[in-house]
């Protein structure tokens, strides 16, 4: 893609050989070519949580047990409100320990995700065209049965690309 944008591309096989090609077939229908790119990310913990408004005593216990970076969100579709954290990996388990004990107390929050991922260090902006291209090479390889998740280090509007 130009040399402009880094992908991770997660993949559990039965058939290297055959997910291998399938990948670099992909790849280069798209103009895009395999190239070192994880030093463009981080692994990091993710949970992201359904919850009501009172998030203010979570939130400050989460912050007391273990560095965490967090972000607000809202589906008006659905008029759900909640937030994601991020966290590293050693901590996560922490982190799901204590929003699983503050959802057994609270009806109104829900665990949506739980697992660790990929993030970028510093997110490219990029213009419509190349985006478009970059989104279409993603919808393709995630078509793949042996391809389970795509991260990229394009922008995004959350913490962590899901």
């Amino acid at each position: 893609m130009n040399n402009t944008t880094g992908l991770i591309i997660e993949c559990r096989s039965d058939n290297i050989n055959r997910t291998v090609g399938n990948v670099r077939e992909i790849l280069n229908r798209h103009g895009a070519r395999p190239a070192p790119v994880k030093f463009m990310f981080q692994h990091r913990g993710y949970v992201k949580v359904q919850i009501g408004q009172d998030r203010e005593d979570l939130l400050d216990r989460l912050i007391n047990e273990c560095p965490i970076d967090f972000a607000e969100w809202s589906d008006e579709s659905t008029n759900q409100t909640g937030v994601e954290l991020v966290c590293q990996t050693t901590d996560l388990s922490k982190v799901a320990k204590i929003m699983e004990e503050y959802s057994r107390s609270s009806p109104l929050c829900e665990i949506l995700t739980n697992e660790v991922n990929w993030a970028p260090l510093e997110s490219q902006d990029a213009p419509d065209e190349v985006r478009a291209r970059v989104e279409d090479l993603i919808e393709n390889l995630e078509e793949d049965d042996d391809i389970e998740r795509v991260f990229t280090t394009l922008e995004r509007n959350s913490l962590i690309v899901v």
